[in-house]
């Protein structure tokens, strides 16, 4: 037995349970089911579904390399990394030519690393 179905076999037991104490204690409860309920594909269900909106559009190799270059040693003649000067090292490289400041210091942000 999957243990989707265990689940599933648990919650009609928990229902099952409910229902006999509250109509022992004189409460009316009631629970509907369709017929089609108990058929439902527990195993869709739990899958992560298609998101709508715009798909990212850097993966967590190029998440890594803008992290790096953040906790690197600044470039010579600055005493820390800015945005806009991530923003200009970072336009550069090979799949970040049209990355933006606000998608860096959300990134940034995301993973706690701080430029201060």
């Amino acid at each position: 037995m999957t243990t989707n179905r265990v689940l599933f076999n648990m919650v009609i037991i928990i229902i099952m349970v409910v229902q006999t104490v509250t109509a022992q204690s004189g409460i009316s409860m009631k629970f509907k089911f369709n017929s089609d309920w108990k058929n439902i594909n527990t195993e869709k269900s739990l899958q992560e579904k298609e998101r709508s909106g715009q798909p990212r559009k850097y993966g967590p190799k190029q998440e890594a390399e803008i992290i790096a270059l953040a906790c690197s040693d600044p470039p010579e003649g600055r005493a820390r990394w800015g945005l806009e000067l991530l923003t200009e090292k970072l336009s550069g490289h090979k799949g970040l030519g049209s990355i933006n400041r606000e998608t860096i210091r959300l990134m940034l942000k995301k993973t706690n690393v701080s430029l201060g």
